[in-house]
């Protein structure tokens, strides 16, 4: 096991998040823990790319791809590889909006059982 940096930890726990607790072997826990470091490089290099932008002029004064926008595509299909692999296909954001979703339906559930109430009353 490797110590992993607070983001880096953030996305870990994200990523076991997706699947059952039971179903994580030794190898699956390496990986997520390379994915997880991988996706912070990701949105390390994503903020890099927006800040500098995605094109250079070359010699000739013709505009390119840049070295770090080719290397963001390369990390991103790396960490779209590794999530399938391991058949983690949510993102961190995905849980995040399940989570939101799940307290959306308990307050949606809580005002029906409130308005039936409020119905059988009057």
């Amino acid at each position: 096991m490797r110590k992993l940096s607070a983001e880096a930890l953030d996305a870990f726990h994200s990523i076991i998040a997706c699947r059952e607790a039971a179903s994580w072997s030794p190898y699956d826990i390496a990986q997520a823990t390379s994915l997880a470091e991988m996706i912070v490089q990701r949105d390390q290099l994503q903020n890099h790319v927006m800040a500098n932008g995605a094109v250079t002029e070359n010699r000739f004064g013709e505009p390119v791809v840049s070295a770090q926008a080719q290397a963001l595509d390369r990390l991103s299909r790396t960490v779209l590889a590794v999530s399938r692999s391991i058949g983690v296909t949510a993102r961190r954001e995905d849980a995040q909006t399940r989570a939101r979703a799940q307290r959306e339906n308990a307050v949606r559930a809580r005002h029906d059982r409130d308005d039936d109430a409020d119905s059988l009353l009057a």
